[in-house]
């Protein structure tokens, strides 16, 4: 009984350690069975099959789409729930800097170096306006209006853009005192306010007609005490700001009053990841750190942290989830802030937050530098099954598991 106990197991992970593919892929391996809680499953995987020498940059999700940004500058739109993909675009030539993609309600722009390129929903060029000055930030707004980051002479500047017109599509532009790097956000019905942070160390907050947001603050802008690099997050009435002065302010969106600080003791230069019930943001040092956006001190403290963690990837109502520095995802009761499980998988290298509670259940999102994209499910009851394509220990570590 016991070797063939020991035979099953070590079959079993031969078969785990395999590659696995969703439909309409090639596929060299299939482990597929009842999986124990507290672990991980595919839910589908899809191979871009790049080209020699290109490699997966990035992921970003979109509504239901979720995009790959390869190192050659080709975006993939993939469907977030089977994995399809839909249309490739080659945005830009490599070396071109290019920032994630805004979707419009007919098309898909791009920030490309000094222009802005709009592809539509089948991923071909449509047209393109070029600016005066390359972009710095990324792309917030809507259809009606588009903000972002751009370079001027001695400083930066927050520009409007009108996507609808090819000539003159600048409605207006505020000069910072400094660039404006991490994206800007837009909020409020039609995403009509619009906020930035810049190098000066300043946040901004502009109406569509350039009215200042907080007219009660002196110039109408909030201070802090060191430059701003950090992309901005707003989430109900609440601001979220990551300043290299060490703090993260939540700003109340209305007036720009502080609702709440959270003091890291480092300089922060990543934005937060905003939930129902958390903010998560990466402290130097620290890892990441969950603070208690719901109650808590004027001065808050951290929840807890996870040292060995440099990324929030979803939540569900019992567990964070996040990637540790060795490419794990790591599974953190949310209570307490201990790690409950996590996969041994390492060669999935580039993730993306997914911030949403979805009440289906957490789904995380990632690729292999070579382009192999996955969807990939917690495992937190007994019953399920499915394809257990994350728990890459070899078979020698079974066999030690059983004896």
């Amino acid at each position: 009984m016991r070797k063939t106990l020991l035979s099953c197991m070590i079959v079993s992970a031969a078969l785990v350690g395999g590659c696995h593919s969703g439909s309409g892929n090639n596929s060299t391996a299939h482990a597929i069975g009842e999986m124990p809680s507290q672990s991980f499953r595919q839910q589908w995987s899809r191979d871009l099959r790049l080209e020699s020498g290109e490699r997966s940059k990035a992921l970003f999700l979109r509504g239901d789409q979720l995009f790959v940004q390869t190192s050659h500058n080709k975006f993939y739109s993939l469907d977030r729930r089977s994995g399809d993909v839909q249309y490739v675009s080659d945005v830009a030539a490599p070396a071109t800097d290019v920032k994630p993609p805004f979707i419009l309600k007919d098309c898909v722009v791009y920030a490309a170096g000094p222009a802005l390129r709009f592809y539509d929903k089948q991923g071909r060029l449509e047209r393109t306006l070029e600016m005066d000055s390359p972009f710095r930030s990324t792309l917030a707004g809507s259809d009606r209006m588009l903000y972002a980051g751009v370079d001027n002479l001695g400083g930066g500047r927050l520009v409007a853009i009108d996507p609808a017109f090819d000539n003159k599509p600048i409605r207006w532009q505020l000069d910072t005192g400094g660039g404006v790097y991490g994206a800007p956000v837009a909020v409020g019905p039609n995403q009509t306010q619009v906020f930035a942070g810049g190098i000066d160390g300043k946040v901004y907050g502009v109406t569509a007609d350039r009215a200042a947001v907080w007219p009660n603050l002196p110039g109408g802008i909030f201070s802090t005490d060191g430059p701003i690099f950090a992309d901005l997050k707003a989430s109900g009435n609440d601001l979220l700001v990551a300043s290299t002065d060490s703090k993260l302010y939540c700003l109340d969106v209305r007036t720009g009053r502080i609702r709440w600080t959270y003091f890291a003791g480092v300089a922060l230069h990543k934005g937060p990841e905003v939930t129902a019930g958390f903010v998560y943001i990466m402290v130097p040092g620290k890892g990441i750190c969950a603070i208690n956006r719901l109650e808590g001190q004027l001065d808050r403290a951290a929840s807890w942290s996870v040292a060995n963690a440099d990324q929030f990837l979803a939540e569900d109502d019992k567990y964070a989830y996040l990637k540790s520095t060795e490419n794990r995802i790591l599974a953190v009761e949310k209570a307490t802030g201990q790690v409950k499980f996590e996969s041994h998988r390492t060669d999935l290298t580039t993730f993306v937050s997914n911030p949403v509670n979805d009440p289906k259940g957490a789904m995380i999102y990632a690729s292999t530098k070579k382009g192999l994209v996955m969807a990939i499910a917690p495992v937190l009851r007994p019953g399920v099954v499915g394809e257990l394509v994350l728990d890459m220990r070899p078979a020698a570590a079974y066999v030690a598991m059983a004896q």
